[in-house]
């Protein structure tokens, strides 16, 4: 048996062993920082979520000892009225009936209480101005845009006023049926309580608006409706008064209704009120919608003006009749307030086509505090006149004489007066952000110590590519950060958090993980830029205790408009914001909850969404490109020009590889054979080798 030097058998070095030898270095790695995967990785994400929850629930539990819990079928078709044939605000009224809550899937309680109006529950105004009247969350349940309405047994009872007697009695601008005698009748009737005024208050509009039109349309067509004096009393009721109004072409042929300007309430008050005739509107010079856009705001800011002149002492008041008076003061101050601007770019009678775009906006500002109409019931109202007002000034005979009243319904609805606010949800908003973000200085310490012990220098040197380095460091790193972000979540949806509840899960999986890669590229970036661990670990910590604190100062400022896109270049300011909007948008019945779409659109989300997964490739990118240009123990560091010059390199070099081969070629053919007679196999294999174009260039036996 022959016998053969073991010393002299090539060994094959496989990359499954570099694969080994990086996953042992990462355990045992990980394993000496036992205490700080167990803090940052478990402990940091399970304490914030259980603070906010556990804090919501205490809070809410408090308030619900003190608090009587019912339920309510709102627009009921049960009658809840009074004699006025007005609905009984007062939720707590006894005279109100009950129905056993089994008839109704949605109630949870042995009974619930009948009532005839509806509660609109708007955005959460809680960095709203303090005092907004509760009344403003009161709606009718049935409301007419025009007088010419049918008759119910409920919501709809007939007013029993003659209209010929009384012209102007059905003629208010609360768009609400009527009640007995017609709503001016009901406030000078003795039976009518503070509420009912208050909700009469609150509910009458105050119509006008600016005007403005392309050069291209006849401002005759549009015509004019000039605003007119207030009318007394006396003349209101005298059944032989008619205003005297010089209103022309579209505008001309909306009717006039009556908003009731009084400075008190009961029968003094309405002896010396005054009925200003509405609609009205104002022509002005604009040429364009911008121009109008700059009108309505100079007037915004003058009626913020008078209404912080205001007396603000009666606005938490317990007393209706000083939150009436107050709503009255407030409405005046609001006077030379616009409900918008209509800017016409096209009437044409004879073919029937009209263009215009409304410019009605909403501000906070005005809808929590007073009785000022939110911009689709602004937009509605105008949209119903100019309906009637197109077909009065048809050239068609059929179409002139038509009339079209539109109404709203409002179905019924079962709900609790518990008083719930998603404390944790709130509390949440500030937890959230510290427990996602704190694995950054972690993973930035975890690369700048390898630079510091030279691992990657010696696993170089040993034949390990560098990607593959990173890459083992890139799936550790998610690794870790998966299990933290697994209980964040499972953590938020233990407590029932409506974050994590009512979002999408597949929302929340896609945010995590993009938020997850976008630490590791900062972490990535960090490690470039320090050489001392210690020095890492403060610095970033503190770049992510900033990033938090000032997120949550910017998003009041940024609540309701969109942030600007230089607020979101840094990656965790967007991050937060976007965990802002989903959390706001989890518990504030004004907005729906995340679904996947709203993260790949057109939103501000979408935005974001998509920013953030830009800069997961910027910052990878320049922590490569930072690696190689900045100076360091070991190699060579490349010109901060190198991606550039590099490539026309690679392109020099293959050309002068080929020259190289048909260089080779040309010699071999110049080779005597006599010169190879005696070659032995191996030589003329390792020359057919060089010679061949397929060699290596980093091949060990090449000089």
């Amino acid at each position: 048996m022959e016998n053969k030097d073991s010393s002299n058998i090539p060994v094959k070095i496989e990359k499954s062993r570099q694969v080994t030898a990086l996953a042992k270095k990462a355990i045992s790695y990980q394993k000496t920082q036992t205490f700080t995967n167990i803090c940052c990785i478990s402990l940091c994400p399970l304490i914030m979520v259980s603070i906010a929850g556990g804090l919501g629930i205490l809070i809410n539990g408090l308030i619900s000892r003190a608090q009587e819990v019912n339920e309510f079928l709102y627009c009921s078709n049960v009658p809840g009225m009074t004699p006025l044939n007005v609905p009984i605000w007062n939720a707590k009224d006894p005279l109100l009936s009950r129905s056993p809550g089994n008839l109704y899937p949605a109630a949870t309680l042995e009974s619930v209480i009948n009532v005839n109006f509806a509660r609109v529950l708007g955005q959460l105004g809680f960095s709203g101005p303090p005092g907004a009247a509760a009344a403003s969350f009161l709606r009718p349940c049935v409301m007419w845009f025009g007088d010419d309405y049918p008759v119910s047994k409920l919501y709809e009872r007939s007013p029993n006023v003659s209209t010929v007697a009384q012209p102007n009695a059905l003629k208010d601008t609360t768009n609400m049926a009527q009640p007995l005698g017609g709503w001016f009748g009901a406030l000078a009737n003795p039976a009518a309580d503070n509420l009912t005024l208050s909700q009469f208050q609150n509910l009458q509009r105050r119509h006008w608006a600016y005007i403005a039109y392309d050069p291209s349309v006849n401002p005759e067509l549009i015509g004019s409706k000039p605003k007119l004096d207030g009318v007394s009393p006396a003349e209101f009721l005298n059944p032989k008064f008619s205003l005297n109004s010089s209103s022309t072409g579209l505008l001309g042929s909306i009717p006039y209704t009556y908003f009731l300007q009084t400075e008190g309430i009961g029968m003094d008050a309405f002896k010396t009120a005054k009925f200003q005739p509405v609609p009205w509107y104002n022509t002005t010079a604009s040429n364009s919608g911008d121009e109008l856009d700059d009108l309505i705001g100079k007037a915004i800011e003058r009626a913020l003006q008078l209404v912080a002149k205001l007396d603000k002492s009666d606005v938490s008041s317990r007393n209706t009749t000083l939150q009436t008076l107050n709503l009255i003061k407030t409405t005046e101050a609001l006077n030379e307030l616009p409900y918008g601007g209509l800017y016409f770019t096209k009437i044409d009678h004879k073919n029937r086509k009209y263009s215009w775009n409304y410019h009605f906006g909403y501000d906070k500002r005005f809808s929590s505090a007073t009785n000022f109409a939110p911009a689709g019931g602004r937009m509605l109202f105008q949209q119903t006149k100019l309906d009637n007002s197109l077909l009065a000034n048809s050239e068609n005979p059929k179409l002139k004489n038509a009339k079209i009243t539109q109404g709203l319904r409002i179905l019924p609805q079962i709900a609790s007066n518990k008083f719930e606010l998603p404390f944790g949800s709130l509390i949440g908003a500030i937890l959230y952000p510290f427990g996602v973000s704190f694995l950054l200085p972690i993973f930035a310490i975890t690369l700048v110590q390898e630079k510091e012990r030279r691992i990657l220098v010696m696993m170089r040197m040993n034949g390990m590519k560098s990607w593959s380095y990173y890459l083992s460091h890139y799936v550790v790193m998610l690794i870790l950060y998966c299990i933290s972000a697994l209980i964040f979540l499972l953590t938020g949806y233990f407590f029932k958090l409506t974050f994590f509840t009512i979002t999408s899960p597949l929302v929340l999986a896609v945010i995590m993980f993009i938020w997850g890669n976008v630490q590791i590229a900062l972490a990535f970036f960090f490690a470039t830029l320090f050489n001392k661990s210690r020095t890492a670990l403060v610095v970033v910590f503190m770049i992510v205790l900033c990033s938090v604190i000032i997120s949550l100062v910017t998003q009041q400022l940024y609540e309701d408009r969109t942030a600007p896109f230089a607020y979101l270049l840094w990656p965790p300011f967007a991050f937060y914001r976007l965990l802002g909007l989903m959390n706001v948008a989890s518990y504030d019945p004004f907005f729906f909850p995340f679904r996947l779409s709203d993260l790949f659109g057109t939103s501000e989300a979408s935005v974001i969404t998509y920013t953030l997964i830009a800069e997961v490739f910027v910052f990878f990118g320049l922590s490569f490109y930072l690696d190689a240009i900045f100076p360091s123990e070991f190699g060579v560091t490349k010109p901060w020009h190198f991606p550039i010059t590099d490539l026309f390199k690679a392109k020099h070099k293959k050309l002068s590889q080929e020259e190289q081969v048909k260089q080779n070629a040309s010699v071999a053919l110049d080779i005597d054979s006599n010169e190879i007679k005696f070659e032995d196999d191996d030589v003329r294999e390792e020359r057919a080798r060089v010679l061949s174009p397929d060699f290596k260039e980093d091949d060990h036996l090449l000089v």
